[in-house]
């Protein structure tokens, strides 16, 4: 009795691990390393339970003052695939990257960084650019993000193609409801506000917003005597100031402080809060814009 138990016992002990094993051979786990969290969270959501994926900027860091610890440079090494922006604006990663060939998505070949003319801003014989590489402010992009995402997968891993084919139509199918529901919210003909940072034109022109107001050329220098008095000339008291919440306690702040605008806060790095999902990023990202230009539609 004792023998003919433990034969059976081995026998369903054999049928619950095989299928088990079998299913755990023909996946692999990938691990994503981003340059920043928006991409991590449209690199998630694609991966779902087979892979993660992690940013290397921390609440309060920005591209601009970032700088590579130890552990970030061993998580790099050991990733199995770079997102980034570009050696432009991110050159701390350059040397890791050329490290390591064919392990990287670099999305400035796919767009290149946005050059925005801020003439309408200026005297008619005088103007700049201003470059802006928050590519994945729009929704658009974030589809294409995911699509050449999905691409580099099904190329390191063909055996879960259909498991990335699956992730990126969800992932598509719930971005595009999202956008479609923001833009039924984001209609404003015309609304005055300033920007400290030119980080939103991607999103400013997928949701055709109004032309805001460039305060500065910088988030690091304040605005010389001359862009004061522009900024005097056409953006008037009680306008709305958006700014990254990881500049907002320096000049903007004060800014707004001494010539009576309201500093609104926009989480373009998504920094702000835990989000569980792109989608939930973007929709805090349109209420944001919202609480701006609602109130200065209603002055």
């Amino acid at each position: 009795m004792g023998l003919q138990f433990r034969s059976w016992l081995y026998v369903l002990t054999f049928v619950l691990l095989v299928p088990s094993a079998m299913a755990t051979a023909g996946t692999s786990t990938i691990t994503i390393v981003t340059s920043n969290h928006p991409l991590a969270l449209i690199a998630q959501q694609l991966l779902g339970s087979h892979g993660s994926a992690v940013s290397l900027l921390k609440p309060g860091q920005t591209p601009h003052d970032f700088a590579l610890s130890f552990s970030d440079r061993r998580r790099v090494a050991e990733a199995d695939l770079i997102i980034w922006i570009g050696a432009d604006i991110e050159p701390y990663l350059q040397k890791l990257v050329d490290s390591s060939p064919g392990k990287d998505l670099r999305l400035d070949r796919y767009w290149p960084v946005k050059q925005v003319d801020q003439r309408h801003h200026h005297s008619r014989d005088h103007h700049h650019h201003e470059t802006d590489f928050h590519f994945w402010m729009s929704p658009e992009h974030a589809i294409t993000i995911a699509r050449k995402l999905h691409q580099t997968l099904v190329q390191q891993t063909p055996e879960q193609a259909a498991q990335w084919s699956h992730n990126l139509a969800a992932l598509e199918q719930e971005i595009t409801n999202t956008d479609h529901q923001l833009r039924h919210t984001l209609q404003y003909a015309d609304s005055h506000y300033g920007i400290a940072h030119n980080a939103y034109s991607h999103f400013i022109e997928h949701y055709d917003l109004p032309e805001p107001l460039l305060l500065s050329h910088s988030t690091e220098s304040n605005p010389g005597i001359k862009q004061l008095l522009r900024i005097q000339q056409q953006l008037p008291q009680g306008s709305c100031v958006l700014v990254e919440p990881e500049h907002a306690q320096g000049w903007p702040k004060q800014l707004s402080q001494r010539e009576g605008y309201r500093l609104t806060l926009v989480d373009s790095l998504a920094s702000m809060d835990d989000y569980s999902s792109y989608s939930a990023w973007l929709t805090r990202v349109a209420s944001q814009f919202r609480q701006c230009l609602s109130s200065d539609s209603q002055r």
